[in-house]
């Protein structure tokens, strides 16, 4: 083997590895990337302060269509704001029941839940 041909073996392979070196140096950046976005997502849900009891009245019920199935919501107004609450499966409401619900505070904004008794008519 030459000297020219030993050179140009050396410098195959240095870019053999400096092309392995740039792909993983991408895939790491894109994951880093993804776990920064994902973090950040679950950061704006992070509960500020305890959670808080408050009422409001149904004014409309339905259906939320998923790939697992349908469930059930309802149309709630509370404080006069309207909101979209997810309602157990098992929950018997009608419209103009009075409804219990959890109020979270959120870095997003605020989260409400049903709680027990959930709705009872007034």
């Amino acid at each position: 083997m030459t000297k020219v041909d030993a050179a140009r073996q050396r410098r195959a392979s240095l870019q053999i590895i400096a092309s392995q070196v740039r792909e993983r140096t991408g895939l790491a950046a894109a994951i880093a990337t993804i776990l920064a976005f994902c973090g950040g997502l679950a950061m704006l849900s992070l509960p500020k302060g305890p959670a808080r009891a408050a009422y409001g009245m149904v004014t409309g019920l339905g259906f939320d269509e998923t790939q697992e199935g349908s469930r059930p919501y309802a149309d709630v107004s509370v404080e006069g704001r309207s909101i979209h609450v997810a309602l157990p499966g098992d929950m018997v409401c009608r419209v103009g029941d009075r409804i219990a619900l959890a109020r979270q505070k959120t870095v997003a904004g605020e989260r409400h839940t049903v709680t027990p008794p959930g709705c009872d008519r007034p």
